[in-house]
């Protein structure tokens, strides 16, 4: 969503004179693409909470930015998230700020959720994989926003049965206006195809797409806004 920003008297020569009209271009970028999104849309939004909690492996801006929208949209509480992040000042940090649980353990993660949700880097993802594999159950949910990491990836490190969702969410989801692309592994129902759409809905608008066209997305909507965010600064720097 568009969020209006007070636009203060400036010296072109200060440093941070672009800040609020990048920030109000920025804003309204992305309410513009994702309101021609939306359209695109057809069933409404449904208040549903998750039941069961949410386990987030890496703590870093997506994640946190996730977790913004669900306690904000009233999906979860926050005694149901739990983070697992290997910086001890960044779960100190979403502790305090988000009142959810931590731990640097993976493996205390796993036995108390029922959804887990990658939220690494890709180079990451397979160490993650490798550490979860013997503890993971076919009754939990994995959901992987690691950029260029297909479900048959994912999968291979996995028992069978496990069911597993690829997302691609991009950079408009730090204001809550993102656009999140999802994508079933073979395991995966359309039930936890609905809960994977609640948790991405808290934080902007969803589509399913076959797994063929999860690059192009990556390329185009989750890469797509930070070129239109440096174009807008260009502009803005005259």
């Amino acid at each position: 969503q568009a969020r209006p920003v007070l636009i203060i008297p400036f010296k072109k020569n200060h440093h941070n004179w672009r800040l609020p009209v990048f920030s109000l271009s920025y804003s309204f970028f992305s309410a513009t693409i994702n309101f021609a999104f939306c359209l695109l849309i057809e069933s409404p939004k449904e208040e549903v909470m998750i039941k069961g909690s949410l386990g987030f492996i890496g703590g870093g801006n997506m994640g946190e930015a996730i977790i913004k929208g669900l306690l904000k949209a009233d999906v979860v509480k926050a005694k149901q998230v739990y983070v697992c992040d290997i910086r001890k000042e960044r779960l100190v940090y979403l502790r305090e700020t988000y009142h959810i649980q931590t731990t640097e353990e993976i493996s205390e993660l796993l036995g108390n959720v029922q959804i887990i949700l990658i939220a690494v880097k890709p180079q990451d993802v397979s160490s993650v994989l490798e550490e979860i594999k013997d503890k993971i159950t076919p009754q939990q949910l994995l959901v992987s926003i690691a950029a260029g990491i297909s479900t048959q990836y994912i999968e291979s490190f996995l028992p069978e049965g496990i069911p597993v969702i690829r997302v691609m969410p991009n950079t408009p989801a730090l204001v809550l206006a993102g656009m999140s692309a999802l994508t079933p592994g073979q395991f995966a129902t359309d039930e936890h195809l609905k809960v994977a759409e609640t948790l991405f809905k808290a934080i902007g608008e969803t589509v399913i797409i076959p797994e063929k066209l999860m690059n192009a997305v990556t390329g185009l909507s989750g890469s797509g806004p930070a070129y239109v965010a440096v174009m807008i600064e260009a502009m803005a720097d005259g």
